[in-house]
């Protein structure tokens, strides 16, 4: 399975996008701001656009299974979880069913239907991806 992440809407201090599976919505997605390439600032930069295997793994911060996103350049323990603002994301894309501006909500349902896919797909022996894609810069 590929998971789309397509980023559309870009904020000084976070980005907004839409999570599609089999290229239909699935949630919204909210992140840190995007910056250049090989520009991080700790608690403010999202991941790098690119192409990432995910799994279903336990979260030792939070003590509960989450998707995690696998090796990201200058990134550790990135994870797609629930959150409503930049001050909840620390790099990791928060995932909600629903978004207003700059902050999206009702995301525990959305986030536990992602990890039952995600753990459907490795029950079959199949790798899940996710493909995050920066479209044109608005907002």
């Amino acid at each position: 399975m590929i998971i789309h992440l397509m980023r559309n809407k870009y904020y000084t201090d976070c980005t907004i996008g839409e999570l599609l599976i089999n290229d239909k919505h699935f949630g919204y997605t909210l992140e840190d701001a995007v910056r250049a390439d090989k520009i991080k600032i700790k608690g403010e930069t999202a991941i790098s656009a690119g192409f990432y295997r995910v799994s279903v793994s336990m979260s030792a911060r939070f003590k509960k299974e989450m998707i995690e996103i696998h090796n990201v350049p200058m990134f550790k323990g990135i994870r797609i979880h629930g959150g409503n603002n930049n001050e909840d994301t620390e790099g990791c894309p928060l995932l909600g069913k629903n978004v207003s501006g700059t902050k999206i909500w009702d995301c525990s349902q959305v986030n536990q239907l992602l990890i039952d896919l995600v753990r459907k797909e490795e029950e079959k022996g199949e790798v899940t991806y996710i493909h995050i894609i920066n479209l044109s810069k608005t907002h």
